[in-house]
């Protein structure tokens, strides 16, 4: 585990894999600046509190490198990454602008590798 910069992620890569609730005005999530906009508007208080809390983030978000620009692509940990990324708004000089992850693929995963591994996440998460 290692704490990886905020400004060192790129959502180009983003795949759904759910299904969201649309946006304000009906709008429906269909690309990666979409859903972030989503994350932050659906932002888990209660995860943001948690962390806050503890100080840290006790569990690293999942992520791999992508090699054509050299950013990291989250494959489970969004939550927490944009709780973080609004703890650094709120409290830029106190260190939430680093986030504790963990390399789960050395190349870019195919679309069944990222769908096995979000699933063995959630069984051991339990839900």
């Amino acid at each position: 585990m290692f704490e990886i910069p905020l400004e060192n992620f790129t959502f180009g890569g983003w795949r759904p894999t759910l299904k969201f609730p649309s946006l304000p005005g009906g709008r429906k999530v269909e690309s990666a600046e979409d859903y972030k906009e989503w994350c932050r508007i659906h932002l888990d208080l209660r995860l943001l509190e948690s962390i806050k809390k503890a100080g840290r983030c006790t569990e690293p978000i999942s992520v791999f490198l992508n090699k054509s620009d050299k950013k990291y692509v989250i494959v489970v940990g969004y939550g927490r990454y944009f709780v973080y990324e609004k703890l650094n708004e709120e409290y830029p000089d106190e260190g939430w602008n680093k986030i504790p992850a963990k390399i789960v693929f050395e190349e870019e995963p195919t679309q069944r590798e990222l769908d096995e591994h979000l699933m063995k996440s959630q069984q051991v998460r339990g839900e």
